[in-house]
């Protein structure tokens, strides 16, 4: 499929079916950590018509004929979504064919758009993130394009959860000797106060991004910022192990529909897929020969990669 994937366990949402709906990494920002790569010809805050809706509903009427388990449908994938104009009409579109929540992992960066805004208002979820609310971190850690301001986006945030009859958690990601200063802790602290969201949910960099050399504060340092986050901060971290994959059909598929997003550990794979790990570990041996999957080490670890040639 080219524009739905999974469903695939996540930690935060139970089994989610993803709706990728803006090109490869086409965003506003270009995040140290990113899972997806650099943004470089697509950083822009434009908003655009990239294809008609019709064939992403297509591929989600199919997923949801399967029977498989859906807790969300939740749009994000491999760049910023709501950068497609389309977006509130296809959050109107899925609710109309489904009873199945309608999640928005976004960046928050174009919140304070007016019409971006009320469309967010349509789904169940949105989960913004926000690393920084003091300018200087907030463009180390996230690369935005020049004119977001991170004031700008929290008080859009703040007045989403007070307009909006849905849920609004907050994802906060803490990348060492960027974000994590008590300063930029305390002043986010402050303003998670202000915007006052359901859950914080507080994580650090876990696999290899746009920038080799960004790192991850350490867990004790992680349990200390979330202890200053406020009560309804969280770490999360690592796949869901509570969560079987579905049948083994179509493995291959929802594989790459994976690795193509953001590189993988096996442990990753096992967990969103399902499947034996021998059998896994055969399918990516298979796909490396052919070409379509890369596998490289990074922090003692091994990931894998689908390739994007």
């Amino acid at each position: 499929m080219r524009y739905v994937f999974g469903p695939v366990p996540s930690r935060r949402l139970g089994f989610s079916l993803g709706i990728d709906m803006v090109p490869y990494k086409t965003c506003t920002f270009d995040c140290v950590y990113c899972e997806c790569g650099k943004t470089t010809v697509h950083e822009t805050t434009r908003r655009q018509h990239f294809e008609s809706i019709g064939p992403v509903l297509d591929e989600i009427e199919m997923v949801l004929s399967s029977g498989r388990r859906i807790d969300y449908i939740t749009l994000g994938g491999s760049g910023e979504p709501t950068l497609n104009v389309q977006c509130g009409e296809l959050i109107k579109e899925v609710k109309a064919r489904t009873d199945i929540p309608v999640a928005v992992l976004t960046n928050g960066s174009l919140m304070p758009d007016e019409k971006v805004f009320r469309e967010l208002l349509l789904a169940d979820l949105v989960i913004p993130s926000l690393d920084a609310s003091l300018q200087e971190p907030f463009e180390t850690v996230n690369r935005p394009v020049s004119g977001i301001l991170a004031a700008e986006v929290a008080d859009a945030i703040s007045r989403f959860v007070r307009a909006s009859r849905g849920q609004m958690w907050l994802e906060v990601l803490i990348v060492a000797g960027m974000n994590d200063a008590d300063e930029h802790i305390e002043a986010l602290a402050d303003t998670i106060r202000h915007i006052d969201p359901l859950h914080v949910q507080v994580g650090t960099v876990e696999r290899p991004g746009t920038e080799d050399w960004a790192e991850p504060v350490s867990e004790p340092r992680l349990a200390q910022i979330c202890s200053t986050l406020g009560p309804r901060a969280v770490m999360i971290g690592g796949p869901s192990r509570d969560l079987a994959g579905d049948s083994t059909e179509n493995m291959t598929e929802r594989l790459l529909a994976l690795i193509t997003r953001r590189p993988c550990t096996i442990d990753d794979i096992e967990s969103a897929v399902g499947g034996k790990r021998p059998v896994l570990l055969g399918k990516l041996e298979e796909l490396k020969h052919a070409g379509k999957v890369n596998r490289f080490e990074h922090k003692d670890k091994t990931f894998y990669i689908g390739s994007r040639e």
